[in-house]
């Protein structure tokens, strides 16, 4: 990524440096990140592991070989059974945006661009309906991405500019997931189970790099030659993840 960036930078930065004349700006300011997947949020899922039969194991704990009340061991668990699974996703991150663009020609111009999101959390939560260990998976993705992009600018002699943008992302993605089970000593010893239930967690992170391609939408207020409010759309499509981020931003021409 890093390589990457120097690159972009050594291209731009030879057309900023011929294009003075025609106009650089400089733009910044905070958005939110709204992410769209095929998963879906809060359904309980059936699966297949076990099911009680009704039938209990015999724990002879006075070893007078008779059935007594309080002597039932673990139920015997037979054939796939069910459990109750909910996944639920934070769509939307607050983050920021800057960028730096120069005009090619008084109506095109070139933009390398950053935007920094805060992190979408995957909570997926399993509990058996009868026996087993209750799970808790933890997701969590903060997203990075670089656009490279021209864009067209209409009326820019105006006191409102629409520009329409497209081009390529590069996307930096931190994941960290952490998973938490929970069960009882009698799962371990037989007999009764524990009051206080055991927890065992494991966390793991990993950074992945992306690329994909990218389209906005900016319609400038001009307040003066220099300065302009900006509200502005990107639609961002990486990493088999569709983002549609609003923002308003605050242009400023040198």
């Amino acid at each position: 990524m890093r390589l990457l960036c120097a690159a972009i930078l050594a291209v731009l930065i030879p057309s900023i440096a011929t294009a003075q004349n025609r106009g650089l700006y400089i733009q910044a300011g905070p958005l939110l990140d709204s992410l769209f997947t095929s998963s879906a949020d809060s359904i309980p899922v059936d699966g297949g592991l076990i099911r009680s039969s009704g039938t209990f194991t015999w724990n002879d704990i006075n070893g007078d070989r008779r059935f007594q009340p309080g002597e039932e061991g673990p139920p015997v668990l037979t054939g796939p059974l069910t459990l109750d699974t909910r996944t639920s996703r934070e769509r939307f991150a607050p983050g920021a945006s800057v960028a730096v663009g120069v005009f090619v020609t008084p109506s095109v111009s070139l933009r390398l661009e950053g935007s920094f999101q805060g992190e979408h959390v995957t909570t997926t939560a399993t509990t058996p309906r009868l026996l087993g260990m209750p799970a808790e998976t933890r997701h969590a993705a903060a997203i990075t991405d670089v656009f490279v992009s021209a864009g067209w600018h209409q009326g820019e002699s105006r006191r409102v500019t629409i520009t329409y943008l497209g081009g390529m992302v590069f996307r930096r993605q931190r994941e960290e997931t952490t998973s938490t089970f929970s069960y009882s000593l009698i799962q371990i010893v037989s007999g009764r189970p524990t009051e206080t239930p055991l927890t065992d967690e494991q966390s793991f992170s990993s950074t992945l790099y992306r690329a994909g391609v990218m389209a906005g939408l900016d319609v400038a207020f001009n307040l003066s030659q220099r300065v302009a409010i900006v509200p502005q759309v990107r639609m961002v499509a990486a990493n088999h993840d569709l983002s549609v981020r609003p923002a308003v931003v605050m242009r400023w021409r040198p």
